[in-house]
């Protein structure tokens, strides 16, 4: 008697060996954390950290990059780049801006999935900007 061969089955098994080998320990991509969210920076603080870590559980390297926005200069970031975790050291300079509150961010891009955005608030208190004044004839006792 000649009996038919199993295709279905081998098949079915070898699909669920597939899955089990690339879930078990195989390669995956780095998934990126940073903590904290938001950094506030109030009346005579000019640098905070933000750490950023790798929660993935498989294999691979976190590779990250940072930047701040043209649009504030008083922000800067440093490393501007790192692979793994690593801390980020964010500072920033209240010289020549009016009083009030500044908000911008911080972005990391990596390549451990969508890019991630810290907000940062920063207080000038009066005082701290940098005033220019000029005199005028009317001022001038020649």
């Amino acid at each position: 008697m000649i009996r038919p061969k199993p295709v279905g089955a081998a098949l079915l098994a070898l699909a669920a060996f597939t899955m089990a080998a690339g879930c078990a320990g195989g390669p995956s991509s780095p998934v990126i954390a940073v903590t904290p969210s938001t950094l506030d920076f109030p009346t005579g603080t000019s640098t905070a950290e933000v750490t950023i870590a790798n929660t993935q559980t498989g294999s691979g390297t976190l590779e990250w990059t940072v930047t701040t926005p043209d649009a504030a200069p008083w922000l800067s970031a440093s490393p501007a780049s790192g692979e793994g975790p690593g801390t980020v050291t964010v500072t920033v300079d209240r010289t020549g801006l009016s009083n009030g509150q500044q908000t911008s961010t911080v972005t990391i891009s990596s390549n451990g999935g969508d890019d991630v955005t810290v907000g940062v608030t920063m207080t000038v208190p009066p005082g701290d900007a940098n005033v220019v004044v000029q005199s005028t004839e009317e001022d001038d006792p020649r």
